[in-house]
Parts: structure tokens; C-alpha cells; sequence
């Protein structure tokens, strides 16, 4: 599982940090130890009964993607083992939405990845950022969220809408 997000106190609890605090749920509730590898965060944490490889790339979210593909070669891991979790502008408040494969829809981290692994052919999981509970003059990647913890389970999936 990979969390996309920017380094650094200046972006902790910012929405385009998702998927990072996505990851550091995770990691908490399953006790999953992390460290730096080169220039990525990487747990192992068991779910589900299997073990997950949680890994946050270290670089801003621009350059995602050659951190990610240098874990998976490390790893003996190809594109279709990954589930790429990032913040979506599209989506609203309490809204998931999951993607066998896709394009980047303009997200600069999915670029990156997709442009580093040479295909965009890997599931994708969009939580909300933005829609139209945010308008469009709001800084909505920047905004601050007050506890990762809320943002990641405040809404149950059985109580967001799917969407196509």
C-alpha cells in the first residue's frame, strides 16, 4: 500500500496529505514499526492475515514515483501489487471511491507514478478532498485536518455513496 502525500511538518495535516495519514492509521492500529529506506517510509503490518508493505515516499508528491518503483524492484513487487492511496478534489466529504487502474485525472502524484512505473494499470483509492463542500476559492490541498484519525474513519464505508 502506498500513501501519497508531501514530507514535512508544513504538509502533516493537510488534505493532500491523505494518504500518508491513511498509512499512519494503519500502522497505529496494527502496531507496524516503520523506517526510512533511502527515500521512502516503509511498515510491514499484518491485515487481514497477510502482510501489507506500507510505504510513504519521502520525496514531495511531484517526484512519487521513482521512490515507489525502487521499493517494489527492491521488493520483487510489479505495478498490479499496489494500492495507491491519495486525497481526490472530485470526491466529497465521506466519499471513497476505488479504482482497479485509471489515468491520473491531473493528480501529480498518480503522474509520477504512472510515468516511473511505466503504466497506469495499479488500484487507486480516493478519499475526499474537495468537491463541492469546498469551493473552489479554498486553498482545499492546504487546508488543515484536525486529526487524521477523524479524516480516515470519521465516515464509515458502508455510509459513503459509491460513485462510478
Amino acid at each position: 500500500m502506498v500513501g501519497l502525500g508531501n514530507p514535512g511538518e508544513r504538509y502533516r495535516r493537510t488534505r493532500h496529505n491523505a494518504g500518508f495519514m491513511a498509512l499512519d492509521v494503519l500502522a497505529a492500529r496494527t502496531g507496524a514499526a516503520g523506517r526510512v529506506l533511502d527515500d521512502a517510509w516503509v511498515a510491514e503490518a499484518a491485515l487481514g492475515g497477510a502482510t501489507a508493505l506500507l510505504v510513504k515516499p519521502l520525496s514531495f508528491m511531484n517526484g512519487s514515483g521513482g521512490p515507489v518503483a525502487r521499493v517494489l524492484a527492491a521488493r520483487g513487487g510489479s505495478p498490479a501489487d499496489l494500492v495507491v492511496l491519495v486525497d481526490d478534489l472530485a470526491l466529497e466529504l465521506g466519499v471513497i471511491r476505488v479504482r482497479e487502474r485509471g489515468s491520473h485525472g491531473g493528480h501529480n502524484g498518480l503522474r509520477s507514478l504512472g510515468e516511473s512505473l511505466g503504466t497506469e494499470d495499479f488500484a487507486r483509492s480516493g478519499s475526499e478532498c474537495g468537491g463541492a463542500s469546498c469551493p473552489p476559492t479554498s486553498p482545499r490541498t492546504s487546508s488543515r485536518i484536525s486529526s487524521p484519525t477523524r479524516c480516515c474513519s470519521s465516515r464509515r464505508p458502508s455510509a459513503a455513496r459509491p460513485t462510478p
